[in-house]
């Protein structure tokens, strides 16, 4: 098992009676197959006519979060590709970035011109940073 959660103390129960536990933020699951167990009277302490029912098993899988960015240029903010080319200095280009995937959440965009670095370490330089937005796709004008 992933994890030991605490003990959840229950009222008496009388025979056939059931009650609901619930554990809130036991586990952060990361990627794979994960298993549980729930068991009543774990110890024992209780004396029944059955001891083999007190605890159910199951297994839970989480998958990994997709992510990809697609990357188009333009001068005239409408015809996207894939790489621009032209006489130096290259003035008013325009990025669109477009996110996908199954990740959940805000998005945060850096947007980088002629780096010399492999772009892997974010730091000052950079052409537009727009963070924590919900903004897809994201555009930025005349960099």
């Amino acid at each position: 098992y992933d994890v030991l959660p605490a003990n959840q103390s229950t009222g008496a129960l009388n025979p056939g009676a059931t009650e609901t536990e619930t554990w809130s933020n036991v586990l952060t699951a990361t990627a794979g197959t994960h298993k549980y167990q729930i068991c009543a009277d774990a110890t024992g302490a209780v004396a029944e006519s059955n001891e083999g029912n007190n605890c159910v098993e199951r297994t839970f899988t989480v998958t990994s979060a997709t992510l990809s960015v697609d990357l188009k240029a333009a001068t005239d903010g409408a015809s996207w590709q894939d790489s621009l080319s032209g006489t130096a200095p290259l003035n008013g280009v325009d990025l669109k970035a477009t996110v996908s995937g199954t990740a959940v959440g805000t998005i945060n965009y850096t947007f980088y011109c002629n780096r010399s670095d492999s772009g892997t370490n974010i730091t000052a330089g950079w052409d537009a940073k727009p963070d924590g937005t919900s903004i897809n796709p994201y555009t930025v004008s005349n960099i």
